[in-house]
Parts: structure tokens; C-alpha cells; sequence
């Protein structure tokens, strides 16, 4: 295990932490709304029991990342288990110094949700988790792995939202959650893939080698040519692979339409590019 590194990036789980409790603290749990999991449930007792919601974050935790640490034993157990203590950390001086903003449900929800999006994508970038749910999920997936974690934590999420229903006593509070939880995981990952997103293109088609000289002229893209052979026709065709930032996309069917518009084309979404054009490998 690589300690000094681990040492460097304790720095950023306690710059996430503190932007992630930060957007609780401020503005999600001051709107009777829920940030799913642990911190949901903390967020919760916290306003039916007064008790300080880092402190009750910690203790649902500890059980959780001890039987996580004896079952899975790993350095990302460390490092979730630094980043946990430091969101309790960071929760407890939050709830006490910050001022609540109490404004319109769905901007807090909307807002609450960006922010603490950005917090936990800077937890995750550098390695760590913030615990509970994440560490659940992973567990039960091990002993059950027909179960999918995105499954499981999901549920999960719904039982913490109607646990925070009940507690605020309002049914609107867990809708509002369920837009905070969908806005902070959409800049999650905007924050941790990248904005430069972009599609693969297969293209099968019987003149692969004019399209792809127009491709690299018109697009400056690379493109991979393999033979292939049609399974009903049993003819030789050309199959060309191509990667290219959304907004060509256009651009790229319009030259194969022109060009061979007997062509089949599929688009898969490539949520990170690395190589030349695109990201530094």
C-alpha cells in the first residue's frame, strides 16, 4: 500500500468532504430533503433526534467498514474509510458553522444536488468512497451476485428517501430527493468522465476505403479499417471504426450518407476517449 499517496490524497477527501457537507449542511437537509444513503439517514435522525449528524454518520459506518476491512481487505477500504471519517469530520463543523439556507424545494433540491455532485466526484476521482451504502452494495454483491450494486444501492436510496418522508413528515420532500440524488450522480459523472464525451461509429459498409480517406480529410479522425463478411450475403464488406466527438457526429453520417448511403451504421456512446485527439493516455 502506497502510504505517501494515500497521504496526498487524504488533501482532496477532505476538499470533497467539505464541499459535500457543506451542500447538506447549507441547503439540502435545511429543505427537509435527502441525500440518500448514510448521509440520508444521518440527515434524518439528526432532525427527529438533534444528535450532530457527523456523529451519527461515523456510527452507522464503523460497523460497516470494520466488516468491509475483514472481508475485503483492500486499499480502497482504507481510503473509504479516511474519506468516511473525514465526511463525519467535516459534517460536524458544517452543521455547527454554517448558516441554513432554507429557499424554494426544487432549486435547494437542483443547486443542493450540483454542489454536492462536485464534492463526491472528487472523493471518487482520487479513489475513495464515502462509505455506507457503497460498502453495503458491495458486500451483499459478493455474497449475492446475481444482485447488481446500481441495484442495490438503489433500493436502498428508496428506503432512505421514505425513512426521510416519514421524518419530515412530507411526501413532496422525498420527490425533491430523488432530483437531488439524480443531479448530484449526473455531475458525478460529468465531473469524473470528462465533458469531452463522445460516440464510437461502426460503420459496415461496401466501399470502406472511400469513406475512410473522406473521414481523415473531413473529420482530421483516425479510423480503423478490418474486413468483414456480410453473414447473409457472404460477401466481403469493410468494417470501419471510428471515434469522434459528439457535435461531429453530424458531420460523419452526412459523409457516409453522401458517400454510400446503402451503409449500416451503429453509435455507441464513449463516455472517455484517451489516445491522440482526445485525452492524454
Amino acid at each position: 500500500m502506497k502510504l505517501k499517496g494515500i497521504f496526498k490524497d487524504t488533501v482532496m477527501y477532505l476538499l470533497g468532504c467539505l464541499i459535500y457537507s457543506g451542500a447538506v449542511s447549507m441547503i439540502i437537509s435545511p429543505n427537509g430533503i435527502s441525500p440518500g444513503g448514510f448521509t440520508g439517514l444521518a440527515t434524518s435522525i439528526n432532525y427527529i433526534s438533534g444528535f450532530n449528524t457527523g456523529t451519527v454518520l461515523l456510527i452507522l459506518n464503523l460497523p460497516i467498514l470494520f466488516l468491509a476491512f475483514y472481508y475485503i481487505g483492500t486499499e480502497f477500504i482504507v481510503r473509504t474509510f479516511i474519506a468516511t471519517f473525514l465526511l463525519s469530520f467535516s459534517l460536524g463543523i458544517t452543521d455547527t458553522l454554517l448558516p441554513q439556507i432554507k429557499i424554494n424545494s426544487l432549486l435547494a433540491s437542483i443547486f443542493g444536488g450540483i454542489i454536492m455532485g462536485m464534492g463526491l466526484s472528487i472523493i471518487l476521482r482520487f479513489g475513495a468512497t464515502t462509505g455506507g451504502v457503497d460498502i453495503i452494495a458491495k458486500l451483499v454483491n459478493m455474497k449475492r451476485p446475481h444482485f447488481s450494486i446500481g441495484k442495490i444501492i438503489l433500493l436502498s436510496d428508496l428506503v432512505v428517501i421514505t425513512f426521510a418522508a416519514v421524518c419530515y413528515k412530507n411526501v413532496e420532500s422525498a420527490l425533491y430527493s430523488i432530483i437531488a440524488i439524480y443531479v448530484s450522480s449526473r455531475v458525478t459523472d460529468t465531473v469524473i468522465y470528462g465533458l469531452d464525451k463522445g460516440k464510437t461509429a461502426l460503420i459496415i459498409s461496401d466501399n470502406p476505403d472511400i469513406l475512410c480517406s473522406k473521414i481523415s480529410k473531413n473529420l482530421k479522425r483516425g479510423v480503423t479499417k478490418i474486413k468483414a463478411y456480410g453473414g447473409y450475403t457472404n460477401k466481403e464488406k469493410g468494417l470501419l471504426i471510428c471515434t469522434a466527438r459528439s457535435h461531429e457526429i453530424y458531420k460523419l453520417t452526412k459523409i457516409i450518407g453522401e458517400l454510400d448511403p446503402t451503409s449500416f451504421v451503429i453509435l455507441n456512446d464513449a463516455t472517455e476517449i484517451y489516445g491522440q485527439g482526445f485525452k492524454k493516455i
